[in-house]
């Protein structure tokens, strides 16, 4: 997450990269403004920044312990936000949408697979996720894992 606070997050840019003729465009202005906000955010994103990132996540990715090493962690650091009150104000949202981003980043950014099971509610009804983080290239036993930790827990067909 440092790394990512210092340079940027490089899947901004690739999107800003994907969608260069668009953010160029009048069209642009269709776009849901907090959308474009990132969007117009990611674009200014330096590419040498961007390289650095990429390199240091490869070099991060190499150091997984093992094959079999099964990381597990909340998907948020909060139960999950309601939508409403954050569409009616943009630094909310883009102030909510980075925390909750934060414990999923990791592993999107080492190209590690991961997969959120649904645990249960806060007291405020807020849905609550564990994150399994599997190690590179696994993705087979990490899925297997995931769904014997499923029905170990009993969750299926808890959720709505």
């Amino acid at each position: 997450m440092e790394l990512i606070a210092a340079q940027g997050w490089p899947g901004g840019a690739d999107a800003a990269e994907l969608y260069h003729d668009l953010i160029q465009s009048e069209a642009f202005a269709l776009v849901d403004p907090l959308v474009a906000a990132r969007l117009q955010r990611a674009a200014r994103l330096s590419p040498d920044a961007m390289a650095k990132v990429r390199s240091s996540a490869a070099h991060l990715r190499r150091l997984w312990p093992a094959p079999d090493v099964i990381i597990a962690l909340p998907t948020l650091p909060f139960g999950a936000p309601l939508a409403e009150p954050l569409l009616s104000d943009p630094e909310a949202y883009a102030r909510t949408n980075q925390q909750a981003l934060s414990l999923i980043m990791p592993a999107s950014l080492l190209d590690l697979p991961a997969v959120t099971l649904p645990v249960g509610q806060t007291a405020a009804g807020q849905w609550i996720g564990l994150q399994l983080v599997g190690a590179p290239d696994c993705d087979r036993a990490l899925l297997m894992a995931a769904r014997k930790l499923e029905h170990s827990l009993d969750l299926k067909g808890h959720c709505p």
